[in-house]
This record gives C-alpha cells, structure tokens and sequence, in this order.
C-alpha cells in the first residue's frame, strides 16, 4: 500500500516522516489535516495542550482497534487450546485453509481436518434431470465436454435448460490419423 505523500518547503515526506522532522506529534498532524487544515498551516502551528490531549487520546482509540483486529483467534477441540497458527504448525495444514474453513461455516474439527466434511449437499454432487435423464453435475458437465466450473455457472447464472445443457461447441476436434502424419 502507498502511503500518501505531503510537500512542504521542496520537499516531498510521508506524515510521519514530517512529524519526525518537525517534532511534532504524528497524531496531531493527522487531526488537523483531518479537519481541513492546509499543509502549511498544520505543519508552522505551535501545538496547544488541548490538541497534544486529543491527539493522545486518538492514538489510543487506534491502539485499541489494533489490538482488537489482530488478536489472535482461539480455537478449542477436544479440550485443546490453540490458536489457528498453532493448529497450523502442529498439524501441517496451511493457516489460511483453516481459516478459509471457519469463514465457511465448518465446525472446528472439520478446520482442523480432524473430522470428515459431509459434501453430500453440495454443488458436486447435485443431481439434475434433463429429458428423462438424472446425473450429477460433474457426470454432466463430463458429457457435454465442460468443465464442472463451467457447468455451474450456467446454473448459478439460471441458463435456460437448452443452453445449461447445450455441448461444448468450442472443443477442440479430434485430429485425424493422416494430418498427424504431414
């Protein structure tokens, strides 16, 4: 991420480096732009007491919002405490494939990999009828020449049963015995 850029006198600083150089507080500066101040206004004033206050307790309401955001998550199983990236490392599995599975809902086994996920419901195994004949998707998008991706966006998109179920017509031919000669 780029960090926005302030100039002043020549040159071109990021805010805390001004704060830095000025030796003035970052969180005051960030108040005053804030509130609409120029660069030049905010950067040549003398700091008042009231405004050193504000801005100190600015800077605690954000140390607190970091806290909250990066506290790590504790998972329990079996009366085991963890933390994802502790799970991950004892286990093998990949921090953000447990993560990935708690967003989807699965139960803290299940994320850990410790307990089976039941796909019966799922997209894959979906059963369609079409003319009087019932398969799965994936036995479907094998026999129209689709991928299974492909066939279920036609039916998350709601393609009429012609076009859901129409063949591939971009697949490559077979080529023939005599052109693989030549």
């Amino acid at each position: 991420m780029k960090r926005k850029t302030y100039e002043y006198l020549g040159f071109r600083l990021t805010l805390i480096g001004w704060a830095a150089r000025l030796g003035i507080d970052y969180d005051v500066l960030r108040l005053r732009l804030a509130k609409g101040w120029t660069v030049q206004r905010a950067f040549e004033t003398p700091v008042e007491e009231s405004e050193r206050a504000s801005a100190t307790a600015a800077l605690e309401v954000r140390k607190a919002e970091n806290r909250e955001r990066t506290k790590a998550k504790v998972l329990a199983y079996k009366g085991e405490h963890r933390t994802v990236a502790e799970w991950a490392k004892k286990l093998g599995i990949p921090r953000v494939t447990i993560d990935k599975r708690l967003r989807k809902g699965y139960s803290v086994g299940q994320c850990l990999g410790l307990e089976p996920i039941e796909f019966d419901e799922s997209w894959r195994c979906r059963k369609l009828t079409y003319k009087g004949e019932t398969l799965t998707t994936r036995e479907w998008a094998d026999r129209l020449h689709v991928s299974l991706c492909q066939f279920c966006v036609r039916i998350r998109k709601g393609f009429p049963d012609e076009l859901l179920f129409a063949e591939n017509l971009r697949r490559r031919r077979k080529t023939s015995a005599a052109c693989k000669d030549k």
